[in-house]
């Protein structure tokens, strides 16, 4: 299987991050001389003089790159061809998001993580609350292990759990090319054709779908938005669209797997309403029945015991999971402590419409900010717990009292003994 996969990226690395410019090997274990752009023109300058601007920066490679990082890794390559000034440019055009703290990093092959570990390294612990490299990431799927998870649908409106996987062998979408995307499309389509029961389903390219029957699936957060945020756009992940793209889902509509958005696929479970443990226990099972058919095809999933799966941005690496929901929270949601709520018990919020959008008449989607070092079920019954506590205090501030008692502890007023 490894020369197999071996024979077939030799092939397609022709096509692919390499065809930005020619690859000149050199005789040592540095196979790949690095490009900017499509020449080697920048290494007639020192280091020093292509460092990145980044004095406006709000991102986690903004704070890790260092100038001697950049000197000890720009003229450095992947097999594939892809360098550190491709894998930070997202980074450096998008100094700061109006919502959250981006990573400003993506990786453009499975080896990229390797080749650049200086720069991802430290990036990584910083986004994953301290995850060193000698760590081991754990993985559990056993949906039956879920506390709860059944909410008031009077504040719930919806609830969701995704992940990535991409296909080894094949470059990451930034370093795509046509014809790798096409094939990350075609082998999708081959193993997704043999799940059966709930999971049966369907195929719908979006070359072949109208304006308004893709408007209507990104409408009803079915699919994915055409790729305008500038996230996306400045890592190459937009160019040629629709091409290679396309979204498949089951009759029910509640399990769906993207194809070549941010990763080679996103798997998802979701279902209006509050049944939260209904929609993980689907996403196991259909996670499981996926992973399955890709190796029965011949194909397996980039994974590795330190990085879990391997995902094209470092804040997905090890499960990949984002568990979320709609939630009301017109009250909460004015807190001036909300923030700092969610920080502390491991959330994040979002608008209902992406990353890019802000929350509207009190409506947010909430989800686990952490990704790797934790289990898919440790994840998930985080947001549960999490969800369960904001309900609480919804609750309570619809009757004007106080959750200074529901607060997470390190936020608690502290009280003042006799003599203090």
């Amino acid at each position: 299987m490894a020369s197999f996969l071996m024979g077939r990226r030799a092939i397609l690395s022709l096509g692919g991050a390499g065809s930005l410019g020619y690859l000149a090997y050199r005789a040592d274990k540095e196979s790949v001389q690095a490009r900017l752009g499509t020449t080697n023109i920048h290494l007639k300058y020192p280091a020093s003089a292509n460092f990145p601007e980044l004095s406006q920066h709000n991102n986690t490679m903004a704070k890790c790159l260092t100038p001697a990082i950049y000197a000890k890794l720009r003229d450095k390559a992947t097999p594939n061809g892809w360098t550190l000034d491709q894998c930070i440019q997202t980074g450096v055009d998008n100094p700061v998001h109006p919502f959250i703290k981006t990573v400003g990093i993506v990786a453009g092959d499975e080896e990229s993580y390797d080749t650049f570990a200086d720069l991802f390294d430290p990036i990584i612990e910083d986004r994953h609350g301290g995850y060193t490299k000698d760590q081991i990431h754990p993985t559990d799927l056993d949906a039956s292990k879920i506390r709860g998870g059944n909410f008031d649908e009077k504040y719930v409106l919806s609830s969701r759990v995704r992940t990535g996987r991409c296909i080894r062998g094949l470059s990451l979408p930034p370093a795509i090319s046509r014809a790798e995307r096409r094939e990350v499309e075609r082998v999708c389509i081959d193993a997704l054709g043999s799940l059966d029961g709930q999971f049966k389903g369907q195929y719908h390219s979006l070359s072949n779908m109208t304006d308004e029957e893709q408007e209507k699936l990104i409408n009803d957060h079915f699919l994915f938005d055409k790729p305008v945020s500038p996230l996306l756009t400045c890592a190459g992940m937009a160019r040629d669209w629709p091409d290679g793209r396309g979204i498949w889902h089951n009759a029910n509509k509640n399990f769906f797997v993207w194809v070549n958005e941010e990763d080679h696929t996103r798997i998802i479970s979701m279902e209006k309403g509050g049944n939260m443990r209904a929609v993980f226990q689907r996403f196991c099972d259909g996670l499981n029945k996926v992973q399955g058919s890709i190796k029965r095809k011949g194909w397996e999933f980039m994974h590795s015991d330190h990085l879990g799966y391997i995902l094209t941005c470092p804040s997905n690496l090890g499960t990949g999971l984002r568990a979320s929901v709609h939630i009301k929270l017109p009250n909460v949601g004015k807190d001036p402590r909300f923030d700092k709520i969610l920080d502390c018990m491991k959330l994040q919020k979002r608008g209902t419409g992406g990353v890019d959008t802000q929350s509207t008449n009190g409506i947010f989607d909430i989800s686990n900010s952490d990704r790797l070092g934790v289990s898919e079920v440790e994840l998930c019954q985080l947001v549960i717990d999490g969800v369960n506590t904001l309900i609480q205090m919804e609750q309570r501030l619809e009757k004007r009292k106080s959750i200074d008692d529901l607060l997470p502890a390190s936020m608690r007023p502290q009280r003042r003994g006799r003599f203090s």
